[in-house]
């Protein structure tokens, strides 16, 4: 007997079949946009904005921090050390959970920490807002008390030569720039355009964002962590 005829014979003949074609992958639609960029690179009332147009909610690290401490930006950075206030920003990263349809905004040197800045990548579609330090510098001179509130740059606060306050600002943010540059090239989009309102740089991002189906109108009644 051959062995095709022992096969059928214990009914164990091979039969051809076909495999059923699997559905188109859906595109996932990343939860939530994070902001990130240096300091007084407008990331607050751009993010606001940014916000109330797409329907998003809106988390800022530094006000949650200041909701945590019972204090304002200044005084935590007038009574806490640089390092102690970074893990106290780290934590509330951690604690963000499953947030999602927010527009996020994490403070600068929480989010150069590899771990800090792998968290955010799987939490969204991170954006970075590059601004120039020369840029920066100027509008920083123009509002000391944002100064104020990094450890980093509020000894120009008060120094009453503006050349020597802008110098300063501007060597500073050119140190950060170099931290951050291996992290932020990682971001989904880099913004490099200069606007002179946050409303337009809003809306410029909510257009290229919605182009490119990354933001999604959130279920009607979810309750949504907004700042006010």
């Amino acid at each position: 007997m051959s062995e095709e005829d022992l096969k059928k014979a214990e009914g164990t003949e091979t039969q051809t079949t076909t495999e059923p074609t699997p559905p188109p992958v859906e595109k996932k639609i990343p939860l939530n946009i994070i902001l990130v960029g240096l300091v007084g690179s407008g990331k607050s009332d751009i993010g606001w904005n940014l916000a109330r147009r797409i329907g998003y909610g809106f988390f800022d690290f530094d006000r949650e921090l200041e909701r945590l401490e019972g204090k304002s930006k200044r005084d935590i950075v007038n009574s806490l050390d640089f390092d102690t206030i970074t893990i106290k920003e780290s934590r509330i990263l951690k604690a963000l959970g499953d947030i999602k349809f927010h527009v996020i905004l994490p403070s600068f040197h929480s989010s150069i920490i590899e771990e800090n800045w792998n968290q955010l990548k799987n939490l969204g579609t991170v954006v970075w807002l590059k601004d120039r330090p020369e840029d920066i510098a100027i509008r920083l001179i123009e509002a000391k008390e944002h100064l104020e509130r990094h450890h980093v740059l509020k000894k120009f606060a008060s120094l009453q030569n503006l050349t020597e306050a802008k110098a300063g600002i501007i060597e500073a943010l050119n140190v950060m720039q170099s931290e951050c540059d291996g992290r932020f090239k990682e971001a989904a989009f880099i913004v490099e355009d200069r606007f002179s309102f946050s409303d337009f740089a809003a809306e410029f991002l909510r257009q290229v964002l919605t182009s490119e189906k990354l933001v999604k109108t959130p279920e009607r009644g979810r309750p949504l962590r907004r700042w006010q």
